[in-house]
């Protein structure tokens, strides 16, 4: 059973409608192609039952707080990662970037740092909110636990 997932990425978010049987031949100086929306993998995958503690991202260029928040609802997520691509330095094509995070009840900053050192503080910050929704979902596991250990 998986009990997490983080979602870095959307495989496509849509797709063409039609899919052509030979090549396109170049004819007109435009083209002009219907898409459709593909499925929302990560949506899918927190929907489940038992849903895994599921982490998605959200890329923005305006409403940072405001879209990552309303994207985390909508999907069901755990947890969202949120990040500016439009800020010079950091983000797709920069060594450098900064996440805010947010959740049920909660949000903190991530700040501006090389991506590698970001990925282990994110990697922090979900194990520490996967732990406290493991220990809502079972509040007497640890005693339990402790209650085992000692018989």
């Amino acid at each position: 059973m998986v009990t997490q997932i983080i979602g870095t990425a959307a495989v496509a978010d849509y797709r063409p409608q039609a899919v052509a049987e030979h090549k396109l031949k170049k004819h007109t100086a435009a083209l002009h192609l219907d898409l459709e929306r593909t499925t929302d993998i990560l949506a899918a995958v927190a929907a489940l039952h038992p849903a895994p503690f599921t982490v998605g991202f959200a890329a923005e260029t305006q409403r940072l707080a405001e879209h990552a928040r309303s994207k985390r609802m909508a999907k069901s997520l755990d947890m969202i990662a949120a990040n500016w691509v439009n800020v010079p330095g950091q983000g797709f094509a920069a060594d450098d970037n900064a996440l805010t995070l947010f959740w049920e009840g909660g949000e903190c900053e991530l700040p501006r740092a090389a991506k590698a050192q970001l990925a282990r503080s994110l990697i922090v910050q979900i194990a520490a909110r996967y732990f406290v929704k493991q220990q809502h979902r079972h509040p007497h596991r640890d005693t339990q636990q402790h209650a085992d250990d000692s018989a």
